[in-house]
């Protein structure tokens, strides 16, 4: 039985390197998949504080886009009058914490189970 598994294998890998251009492609077609890959996806890496621009628009004078606009008014109020937010944000900056990293600080607080 292994005879027969290594003769196959050993035919498969003859004909396979005959083929020139399946052997190039072979190296070439993940090499050229990684470089397109990574450079679209380049962005999503980078560390550093990228804000986010939207752009609102309330064409129909509506009550809920009012609202929507409003409550965007109130969010970056909040990001820029609290003086512990404004604290977080250069300790952040201060100890280079950014994407999920900032969300992984944290410390263990040591329990007792009584049963």
């Amino acid at each position: 039985m292994l005879k027969q598994i290594l003769a196959l294998t050993w035919k498969d890998l003859k004909v396979f390197f005959k083929d020139r251009g399946a052997v190039v492609m072979i190296f070439v077609q993940p090499f050229m998949f990684i470089l397109v890959m990574s450079y679209a996806l380049s962005g999503l890496y980078r560390t550093g504080e990228r804000p986010i621009h939207i752009l609102t628009v309330n064409q129909d004078k509506g009550t809920q886009a009012a609202a929507i606009l409003h409550q965007m008014d109130e969010m970056k109020a909040f990001a820029y009058s609290m003086q512990d937010h404004r604290d977080v944000i250069k300790k952040t900056r201060a100890e280079n914490w950014y994407s999920q990293d900032m969300f992984l600080r944290s410390s263990a607080l040591k329990r007792s189970l009584i049963l």
